[in-house]
């Protein structure tokens, strides 16, 4: 009996063993690497007065259960561009001479094969060329208005040679002591894209034209695109009144997401009437400190303690809490993060691997800082203009945009059509989903926050596409130089 009862017990520790190693094996299956994403190709241009140049992808990590979402980065020709990772989920690629290189990033853990994933990024290098200057002709004496472009008569007879538009506009910079940036693409084709200026005050670089610039109000769109693509996947109606998901707001039973996209809701803008400045910014958390949530719960309070401006769509005003609230229900529509649907669903397809919100990129050299002792270095912080007005960009990045939306490149053309459909013919203000729009089918939006201004226009008729962004606090030389450019570059 004893032996047999030494038998017994070890054959049930056996089994103990056996049970424990099953669990650990089971767990450790389960920690595994299930993809790894990044862009495919990519361009970067050697600026005519550069060594080098730089740019930062995105690069997208997805695992099971404890996995390392660490990667691992080199190029096959590093002596066209060598590649580093940086910020735990970037990759920057510096340009050193035209070519191609071929950059190839690893996951560090293995997939559920056992094998370690890799995706490769071919990155074509191009060395711009110096153009040579031209004679700048007369500035039109026409400013466009602050809410819609206007078409200034050339005031020289058209030459019968091409026109060197870089150098023309480059001269016209700065004779304006304009800081900032310009592109402009005709049927296709970039005729310019120049930049003028040094990055701030507190930084003795020129800027380039690959820097980022924060483009204040013109992020309204990105939001209405987001909203859109949910309505388009039948998540969401834009007749469906707001109190699906702010059912606390006193008045939500009475607004649509569509009052919403078109500025017809009647709720007071909590950006530019608050009761005080100093009400306006005892709000927010400022600094490393500041919470994301905080502040954006801070602006929600505000809004839904207000009363209506007027009844609504009975009317239209321009209100940044309108796109502040649009941005909310991105989130709790789609399940995910507004920075995150952003990139999966816009920046990542179109390649704008410069584009998105000031805190993706915090950290990162591109960015222009304010140029002006009025603002701090760091812009904006956590939470505040979510929605309405946080992304950065680069000039080439709304290019991208801008195109995509005359190519229904990520949205339907039924969709870009509603969207560029003017809801109140009767008033002054032509706005539609995110963008002020003309007869002539053209659509334009300005932006601004800190000493940050910008301007986009864009005729899909004529495939002619126009940005510009400064850092230096000086709207009126920003309104001169894209009124200037729109007169010579017909």
């Amino acid at each position: 009996m004893k032996r047999l009862s030494r038998i017994t017990s070890v054959l049930l520790s056996l089994i103990l063993i056996c049970s424990v190693c099953a669990v650990s094996i089971q767990a450790k299956a389960k920690n595994y690497v299930k993809s790894i994403s990044i862009v495919k190709k990519a361009t970067i241009t050697i600026p005519y007065n550069k060594k080098t140049a730089s740019k930062t992808f995105k690069v997208t990590v997805k695992v099971s259960g404890r996995a390392s979402k660490k990667f691992t980065v080199k190029s096959n020709k590093t002596s066209v561009a060598t590649a580093k990772a940086v910020s735990g989920s970037k990759v920057k690629v510096t340009a050193k001479k035209a070519g191609i290189a071929k950059i190839i990033v690893t996951t560090k853990a293995k997939g559920i094969r056992k094998k370690k994933l890799k995706k490769t990024l071919t990155v074509t290098v191009k060395k711009a060329k110096k153009t040579m200057p031209a004679v700048t002709p007369t500035e039109p004496q026409t400013q466009p208005t602050e809410t819609q472009p206007t078409e200034a008569q050339p005031t020289e007879p058209q030459p019968t040679e091409p026109k060197d538009y870089q150098s023309m506009i480059k001269k016209k910079m700065e004779s304006l002591g304009f800081g900032g940036v310009i592109r402009v693409s005709k049927n296709g084709e970039v005729v310019c894209n120049a930049a003028s200026g040094n990055l701030s005050l507190f930084k003795d670089e020129p800027i380039t034209v690959d820097n980022q610039f924060a483009i204040g109000s013109v992020s309204k769109q990105f939001t209405a695109a987001c909203v859109m693509l949910l309505r388009d996947d039948g998540k969401l109606s834009v007749n469906d009144t707001i109190d699906k998901w702010f059912p606390e707001y006193k008045y939500s039973k009475d607004i649509t997401v569509k009052m919403l996209l078109t500025m017809r809701s009647g709720i007071r803008d909590y950006v530019n009437s608050p009761d005080s400045e100093e009400e306006y910014y005892s709000r927010y958390v400022f600094g490393d400190e500041a919470s994301g949530e905080e502040n954006r719960k801070a602006t929600l309070d505000w809004i839904f303690s207000k009363e209506l401006d007027f009844e609504p769509d009975t009317k239209i005003a321009y209100s940044n809490s309108n796109y502040a609230l649009l941005a909310e229900i991105v989130e709790k529509v789609s399940g995910t993060s507004y920075s995150s649907f952003l990139r999966e669903k816009i920046f990542d397809p179109l390649e704008m691997n410069d584009t998105g919100m000031y805190e993706d990129f915090k950290g990162y050299d591109n960015l222009a800082p304010p140029a002006s002792a009025g603002y701090p270095i760091e812009i904006y912080t956590k939470g505040i203009a979510f929605g309405d007005g946080n992304l950065i960009s680069t000039t080439a990045d709304m290019d991208k945009w801008m195109t995509s939306l005359r190519e229904y490149t990520v949205l339907k053309k039924e969709t870009v059509d509603e969207m560029m459909t003017n809801y109140s013919p009767k008033s002054s203000m032509s706005y539609g989903y995110g963008f002020f729009v003309a007869k002539d089918g053209s659509f334009w939006h300005e932006g601004a926050i800190d000493s940050y201004y910008s301007s986009e226009y864009s005729l899909p008729a004529k495939k002619y596409n126009l940005f510009a962004a400064t850092n230096n606090d000086d709207l009126d030389k920003l309104k001169a130089l894209v009124n200037y450019a729109r007169t010579i570059i017909k």
